[in-house]
């Protein structure tokens, strides 16, 4: 099934996708090539923000919108799994025949630190 183009008044081929919304990508309509050449020459995905909103939204794509911690920080996963394994000095480790050897290890105070 072939899509006509949502522009006004034309019948041509609807080809390409053009976002109704600036900030719902699941809706969108159909236009015919010279009509999405139009849209595109047009659209102003930051316009109406302000300089220090565009800045927040361009930082925060950099990391695809997703929350983000330093690895130092106190509640990362990877601080509080090795905080653990320093705690505890036991760890388990293969003999390469698939049999497990539980180990205790001693760390200094300068391991820990580290």
């Amino acid at each position: 099934m072939e899509n006509i183009c949502d522009y006004k008044n034309c019948i041509k081929i609807g080809q390409y996708k053009a976002p109704i919304e600036k900030d719902n990508s699941k809706k969108f309509r159909w236009l015919c090539l010279d009509h999405i050449k139009e849209f595109n020459r047009s659209w102003d995905y930051f316009k109406g923000m302000s300089d220090h909103e565009i800045y927040n939204f361009m930082k925060s794509d950099m990391t695809w919108h997703k929350p983000t911690q330093s690895f130092s920080s106190q509640g990362n996963f990877f601080n509080i799994l090795w905080k653990n394994t320093l705690n505890e000095g036991e760890g388990i480790l293969s003999n390469g025949y698939g049999e497990k050897i539980k180990t205790k290890i001693n760390f200094s105070d300068k391991d820990k630190e580290a």
